[in-house]
């Protein structure tokens, strides 16, 4: 490219740059072959600039920027804008950045009056003649005088030097494009939600002072390191004001814009409103939460970028964060996107789903008049999110409003809930404890008319056993058989009442040796509880234990054992017998074993039953020196004499 370019020249060579641009791949050979015929010198000098833009998307840079390496190369004009050049009482520092609609350079204001920092914006000085360039210049001066906000960088003074060139000074801002701000943090969603409201508030002032940005983007919003926004570049921003000089400052087919974030209507070149900034503002806010772009992007040409954006719904910001990795992502993966939010892609997913996605697909409608109505509306919808509360996006359904009440209101409805939990709990265990009283007071009265008829029977039946003065020679055994076959006669009509007094009858014989008349008796209870099993289960086990211990009297070793096993194994496997019962059927078990010369399990089955009566709380010698006699007669049994005298001694003892 030739080294000796004046601004005229620098002028027709970006006008035929951007008019290729806007056309396609095929076109814009076409086009650069008829500039070739007609002007060879400017056909080279617009491919050269055209190649040198492509090592940069052309979405994010207004064309002339494709020439901020070349720039260096201009008329003196620009070469003196160089560090400790003066522009009115501000000295060049260094160069902060390029545009096309200036350049802008870190700048001192260092006189008697006071020193401080500015960034200082020169109009370039190849449009110094062209009067709608330095109007628009003027005209970005004069929006920024007008807007006195805390979030938008503010004017500080402004000048034209002795060329004509026209300069503006602005409050000098230190900080990172936003979402670099929030990545480089890991802000949350809620935090990053936080600072976005700033970035509406202050747009939304920019609304009243009726001034449209147009050109909002991260590049454009700093945060500083105290975390403060400063919205910037209000270069190409549009007056709300309808003045025919107004108007003239965009003229038909001029579109300064960044595709990626500009509007349907800005692309197609319609009449702009504030709308256009709240669709803008949707796209920033869907890259703040997502780390994506709002569209699935074959790839970043301008013209495939603006077809897309007129033509393609976007995706949910829940859809577009679990996205595989695509051209124009902002982050390489799911998971360094939902890490740079402090999530995961399923959680972060489910944290955007909902309220988020009506947001951001409002705010992005192709139809402006469906979109939210201004940058103000999009803050209170963002705010009211935040709070809990339901958002306008959102179908108003019940369902919708309970759930945001429940997140809303989550301590109060868990203790609501929980009292609620707590009265039901103690209606069931008032309506439990009734039922239970109910069946206790029936127990109680059963119980007590068995008692009662157990009473009169035994009453009735030792008034006709008991020998009058005359009869002399009765002896107990004869009692006995007489109250046996009464209760055989007439018996109970409970049969639990009835087996209990055959175990007692038995247990009386026993001891008296009249072991045939007990055997009959014991077997006769062991038939009636088996028919009232299994409530009867651990009674059956007690008529078992003495059915073993008769048989065992009788040398009937073998069906002692059976009887004394039976009874061992329903005791243990049932609840709740006791250790004492489960010691009493081993010390009858480990009998009947050294009947039948099994010492090793009498052995084993003794040492269990001393273990069970030693550990047992209360008074236990009786059973203790039982247990203690079983395991020596044992031992005497397998000749181990010396261990079976010391715990006869232990049983004596």
């Amino acid at each position: 490219m030739t080294a000796a370019l004046q601004p005229p020249d620098w002028r027709r060579i970006f006008d035929a740059a951007d008019r290729a641009l806007e056309l396609d791949a095929g076109e814009r050979l076409a086009f650069l072959t008829r500039c070739a015929t007609d002007d060879p010198a400017l056909a080279e000098n617009v491919r050269a600039l055209l190649e040198s833009g492509e090592s940069a998307s052309p979405l994010d840079h207004p064309a002339a920027e494709f020439a901020a390496p070349m720039l260096r190369e201009l008329v003196p004009a620009v070469t003196a804008a160089v560090p400790d050049t003066w522009f009115g009482p501000y000295r060049i520092i260094r160069e902060l950045g390029r545009g096309g609609m200036g350049a802008v350079y870190l700048a001192e204001r260092s006189d008697d009056q006071y020193q401080k920092q500015v960034a200082l914006k020169i109009l370039p000085a190849w449009s110094a003649g062209d009067e709608r360039k330095v109007q628009r210049f003027l005209e970005e001066r004069q929006i920024l005088a007008a807007l006195d906000h805390p979030d938008i960088a503010g004017l500080l003074d402004g000048g034209i030097t002795t060329e004509g060139v026209p300069w503006f000074a602005m409050e000098f801002v230190e900080g990172l494009h936003i979402d670099r701000y929030c990545d480089e943090r890991s802000m949350s969603i809620e935090e990053r939600l936080n600072l976005f409201c700033r970035v509406c508030g202050a747009v939304q002032y920019a609304h009243r002072n009726l001034v449209v940005h147009r050109d909002l983007k991260p590049a454009n919003i700093l945060v500083t390191a105290e975390g403060r926004v400063r919205l910037l570049d209000f270069g190409i921003a549009k007056l709300l004001r309808g003045s025919v000089a107004d108007l003239e400052l965009t003229i038909p087919g001029e579109r300064i814009l960044t595709p990626l974030y500009a509007s349907p209507e800005q692309i197609r070149g319609e009449p702009i409103s504030t709308a256009s900034d709240v669709y803008s503002l949707g796209v920033l806010l869907n890259v703040l939460i997502t780390g994506q772009y709002p569209y699935r992007l074959a790839n970043l040409e301008q013209h495939d970028v603006a077809r897309v954006v007129l033509e393609q719904e976007p995706l949910r910001p829940s859809a577009g964060v679990v996205a595989a990795e695509r051209p124009g992502s902002r982050d390489a993966t799911a998971e360094r996107a939902a890490a740079a939010r402090r999530s995961t892609p399923a959680k972060l997913q489910r944290r955007l789903a909902g309220d988020l996605d009506a947001v951001v697909l409002k705010a992005l409608d192709k139809d402006p008049s469906r979109r939210y109505a201004s940058a103000e509306q999009l803050e209170t919808e963002l705010s009211r999110h935040l709070a809990g509360l339901p958002v306008s996006a959102r179908p108003e359904t019940r369902a919708y409003h309970a759930r945001k009440f429940v997140r809303r209101h989550r301590a109060g409805v868990a203790i609501a809930a929980a009292v609620a939990v707590l009265v039901l709990t103690f209606g069931i265990v008032a309506t439990f404890q009734s039922s239970q009283i109910r069946a206790q007071a029936r127990r109680i009265a059963v119980e007590r008319d068995r008692a009662m008829e157990a009473n009169r029977f035994l009453t009735k039946l030792f008034r006709t056993a008991v020998p009058g003065r005359f009869d002399r020679g009765v002896t107990s055994r004869d009692i006995l058989d007489s109250a046996t076959a009464r209760i055989e006669r007439e018996g109970l009509s409970d049969p639990e009442q009835r087996a209990n007094l055959m175990v007692e009858m038995a247990r009386t014989y026993h001891p008296l040796n009249i072991h045939d008349q007990a055997r009959k008796i014991a077997e006769r209870s062991v038939t009636l509880r088996r028919t009232m099993q299994p409530q009867s289960s651990l009674n059956l086990a007690e008529s078992l234990d003495l059915l073993g211990s008769i048989l065992l009297a009788q040398n009937q070793v073998g069906p002692a054992e059976s009887a004394y096993r039976e009874a061992l194994s329903l005791r243990r496997g049932l609840r709740p017998a006791s250790d004492r019962d489960v010691a009493r059927s081993l010390v009858g078990l480990a009998s009947a074993l050294r009947a039948h010369r099994q010492l090793a399990e009498a052995e084993s089955l003794s040492r269990e039953a001393l273990a069970l009566d030693e550990r047992r709380r209360g008074d236990t010698r009786a059973d203790v020196a039982e247990s203690t006699t079983g395991l020596a007669r044992v031992l005497l049994d397998k000749g181990e004499h010396r261990q079976a005298v010391r715990h006869f001694r232990n049983a004596l003892a």
